[in-house]
């Protein structure tokens, strides 16, 4: 897998475990800049710029959305472009996302729902399907287009017929589609959790390597979603074990998604660790630039591990990297969001300190209105925390 799947995987599937709130108000600069940006999105839609309109979201889910709307709008949007890009699949799959999350107009869900009830026709298999290698593909196609009552049913008889034919490749396979869509359609992650772990153990069996990398990676992720942190620690670091050094793409994730767990388990020395193994992966791959959002939980992780001056450090980079005024004000609306997640994971001061370094940068574009913003939250931090 490339790069920048990998990378989309981690916003994505390890931001689920993120609540989706209000970071302190509606009018906070991050939530006027995703506003901003969806409305662009929308005119690009109209235009039909598609290509322009899918890095558009991109950068929102990059940035993270602030609100359950700007959230459930997002995956809309995102639904709207694959579709029009020839690709209904990834289309329902956003779609479904958009109305799990909650938040869009009565009128705009149940257009919505027609929609995805008549793609879901389009998607009923020619004949019935009778072999396990046939209800597996029926489950898998069912699945792709939201047919969830359908999927459970052809995934279940999957798993029975390769269990009577002793298949352990058929019931790996089996198991890790049923995960998947327990995972993504019905957002079940516990029970996604349960047949991720016998796909783990039935492609080692079978030897199936590739599929057993697959399956502990998706337990991984998922774990953390469904705040497990040490289940999804345990497996990125199984997942790492089997990997070469000359793999580059898949040790960055499973290093990262170490160092997301160990943050959620406030293992802040692990964290650390981890995160500097990634960065030395992806800086040898020449790839940082790929990711830029995953360095700053490194900088997170740093700064609650009480190292401010290495977390100051790693902003530098950022300062550096920025071109324009565009790119800088973006620097410190992530920071902003650095400053949520710090509040989420129980340091305030550790929010203080980002909140302030934000303001610093908002006072060098001389953007006084994000800075006056800040300055209300900043009032009620301890003088020590922010500097």
């Amino acid at each position: 897998m490339r790069w920048r799947a990998y990378v989309l995987a981690l916003v994505f599937v390890l931001g689920a475990a993120i609540p989706v709130s209000a970071q302190r108000d509606d009018v906070s600069p991050a939530s006027r800049e995703v506003r901003q940006l969806l409305a662009a999105a929308q005119e690009q839609i109209a235009a039909g710029d598609f290509e322009t309109a899918r890095a558009t979201l991109d950068s929102i889910a990059s940035l993270g959305p602030t609100s359950q709307q700007e959230a459930s709008f997002l995956f809309y949007l995102r639904g709207q472009v694959f579709y029009e890009l020839g690709q209904p699949e990834r289309a329902v799959a956003e779609w479904r996302q958009a109305l799990s999350i909650g938040g869009l107009p009565e009128a705009q869900v149940q257009a919505l729902e027609t929609t995805l009830a008549r793609l879901a026709e389009r998607a009923v298999p020619a004949e019935t399907p009778s072999s396990p290698r046939e209800l597996l593909q029926a489950a898998d196609q069912a699945m792709r287009f939201g047919r969830a009552d359908e999927a459970t049913t052809y995934y279940e008889a999957a798993i029975e017929g390769f269990a009577a034919q002793g298949d352990a490749g058929g019931l790996a396979r089996a198991h890790y589609g049923f995960g998947n869509h327990l995972a993504r359609t019905t957002r079940e992650l516990r029970g996604a959790l349960a047949h991720y772990a016998i796909a783990v153990e039935q492609a080692e069996l079978s030897g199936d390597a590739p599929l057993l990398r697959s399956a502990l990676g998706a337990m991984g992720a998922v774990a953390i979603a469904a705040d497990r942190p040490e289940d999804g620690r345990a497996a990125f670091a199984r997942l790492l074990a089997l990997l070469g050094d000359n793999e580059a793409a898949p040790r960055a994730a499973a290093l990262f998604g170490i160092g997301e767990a160990s943050l959620r388990l406030e293992d802040w020395p692990a964290a650390v660790d981890a995160y500097e193994q990634w960065l030395a992966v992806v800086e040898a791959a020449e790839n940082l630039d790929a990711q830029p959002q995953m360095l700053h939980s490194y900088a997170l992780s740093l700064r609650l591990a009480g190292r401010a001056n290495d977390a100051l450090a790693i902003i530098a980079r950022f300062d550096s990297m920025a071109e324009n005024d565009d790119e800088r004000r973006r620097l410190a609306l992530q920071l902003e969001q650095d400053s949520a997640r710090a509040r989420r994971l129980g340091d305030v001061a550790a929010s203080c300190w980002f909140d302030a370094r934000a303001q610093e940068r908002y006072v060098a574009l001389g953007r006084e209105e994000d800075a006056d913003a800040l300055q209300a939250v900043l009032d009620g931090c301890p003088e020590a925390a922010i500097e």
